[in-house]
């Protein structure tokens, strides 16, 4: 007797669970995929130190050299000619870019012997090995690792000792991942986050 009691009991339990209104509405509302969590803010655009051309967030891989992405700050510097400051012309780098001593915007384009390329100086200003006028604008070199720091080629990196590498200017991205339209680049690349074909960007 007492254990058809307590089955009823039981089945009468389970009933009443299956069919309360407020019990079924709390599983229906729980019983949702759960949405992650909305980025409020943009997160700063990486790119590849190497190829610039190579874009994504902190963490990603460059798809092209395996290389870590860096932050916008240390992205490699735009151009190829060398420049220096028109008041302390032993600073060089790019275009604009700020001389350490004063501040001011590198201006005076330097140029190089055609013989001997690690010779740089003024427009027209003899080369000291061959006598041959400067005519050809200098290349821009930085460190692979630390491409803020930039010199003449054969320079080392004051950082890490490496020899710094040419700098090639960034031409202008044609293509884009159309899952992901961070990623960008030129015909043929593939998108770093998903593997996708790039496809032309509108207008390009």
């Amino acid at each position: 007797m007492k254990t058809s009691i307590s089955f009823c009991g039981a089945m009468l339990a389970f009933v009443l669970f299956c069919f309360n209104p407020w019990m079924s509405g709390a599983v229906a509302q729980h019983d949702h995929p759960h949405a992650a969590p909305t980025a409020t803010a943009a997160d700063p655009v990486y790119s590849g130190p190497m190829h610039p051309e190579v874009t994504g967030k902190k963490g990603d891989m460059c798809s092209k050299c395996g290389m870590a992405l860096v932050a916008p700050k240390d992205a490699p510097v735009a151009g190829t000619a060398m420049y220096c400051c028109a008041m302390h012309p032993d600073a060089m780098g790019a275009k604009d870019a700020k001389c350490p001593k004063c501040g001011m915007a590198m201006t005076t384009a330097m140029y190089c012997c055609p013989m001997h390329p690690e010779t740089m100086g003024a427009k027209d200003a003899k080369c000291a090995h061959c006598g041959m006028a400067m005519t050809q604008p200098a290349a821009l070199y930085a460190c692979p690792m630390h491409p803020t720091m930039t010199g003449a080629k054969g320079a080392k990196c004051s950082q890490c000792g490496m020899a710094m590498t040419e700098v090639k200017a960034t031409a202008t991205a044609t293509h884009a991942c159309s899952m992901h339209p961070e990623v960008n680049g030129k015909a043929g690349d593939k998108c770093s986050k998903c593997g996708m074909a790039l496809s032309p960007v509108k207008g390009k």
